[in-house]
């Protein structure tokens, strides 16, 4: 395997190979894995960089090198007079399920399937096969698709920055009692490339291929504040109703209980109505009522559900998005 891979130690170097009259079945009980000892299974061997440090054991590898998201020609590293493009790769299990050590030349050469000899293989990296894997990159265009090819998002792809990519099956961050704190931006005012930051994307939380639009995360306390400012105005609309509905009953009671002839020359008035709804009390509290409800409709609308009222008071988030 040459310099590519890491050395077995003696003991495991032995097992490799079957020796000579040992049955199938002894071969597979003394290389079976159980208690973490020797498994006969694929080793991969990397297609190392010149610029690339491997440490390797078994199908866990980590590279030290510059960017290089994929083979040999992929990322800033592989770019001529590219410095500032230091990456740090750990990859648990390259290419998966499909870790190949040998093939047969047959399969590569077109030779009769009876040609048995079996020729090594080097691995490049692979965004989409490789198991698990952590990609620390001083300079990347991590969300391109020559990198890891991830949905753009409210974001979009981020070209030319630093970036830590973690990528598996399925990831869990575990916090005992100090939180969890995903902070997009803060306090720092130049990015790792020395350019002043003058805009700090937020955070985009995106289930599945990302077809789906992503739309702004509503902030809960400006959300219960303007579901307050509607249960005012509610309370107002329900005040001015409640003394229409007053004068109404005072009217259809005094309408019930009033008696005239009726001049047919003369058009009917209804002055009990008139009196209930034109009565100096009622009507104050109702211009007063109606002035409160259209000041407090409008500013809830400007204030909180408009972009208008600024980042503070919106009731959704300027940054972060989710779909």
């Amino acid at each position: 395997m040459g310099d590519l891979i890491r050395k077995l130690n003696s003991e495991n170097a032995r097992n490799l190979e079957r020796k000579p009259g040992q049955s199938v079945k002894d071969y597979k009980e003394s290389n079976n894995g159980v208690y973490h000892t020797h498994l006969a299974e694929p080793v991969t061997q990397y297609n190392r960089a010149e610029s690339e440090k491997i440490i390797q054991q078994n199908n866990s590898f980590i590279i030290m090198g510059r960017d290089r998201p994929m083979g040999i020609t992929s990322g800033y590293g592989a770019q001529p007079e590219m410095g500032n493009s230091a990456c740090i790769d750990i990859i648990a299990g390259p290419t998966g399920t499909q870790a190949k050590e040998t093939i047969n030349e047959a399969a590569i050469s077109g030779l009769s399937s009876n040609r048995q000899r079996q020729i090594r293989v080097t691995t490049d990296k692979d965004p989409s096969r490789d198991a698990a894997r952590i990609y620390i990159s001083q300079r990347a265009d991590i969300d391109d698709p020559k990198w890891f090819n991830l949905p753009d998002g409210t974001i979009g792809s981020i070209k030319t920055r630093s970036a830590i990519l973690l990528k598996a099956d399925s990831i869990r961050i575990v916090s005992r009692d100090g939180g969890i704190k995903l902070i997009a931006g803060g306090r720092d005012t130049y990015n790792a490339q020395g350019v002043p930051i003058r805009w700090a994307q937020g955070i985009n939380l995106i289930g599945g291929d990302g077809e789906t639009p992503c739309q702004p995360i509503v902030k809960g306390d400006n959300l219960v504040k303007c579901l307050f400012d509607m249960n005012r105005s509610i309370k107002d609309l329900f005040g001015m109703i409640n003394i229409i509905q007053k004068a109404l009953v005072d009217f259809h009671f005094n309408y019930a209980t009033h008696t005239h002839p009726v001049d047919a020359t003369k058009a009917l008035a209804f002055p009990a109505l008139q009196a209930a709804l034109m009565s100096p009390t009622n009507h104050m509290k109702l211009a007063a009522k109606s002035t409160s409800l259209a000041f407090n409709i409008g500013r809830t609308q400007s204030q909180y559900l408009s972009e208008q009222g600024g980042e503070k008071n919106y009731i959704n988030s300027f940054r972060n998005h989710a779909n």
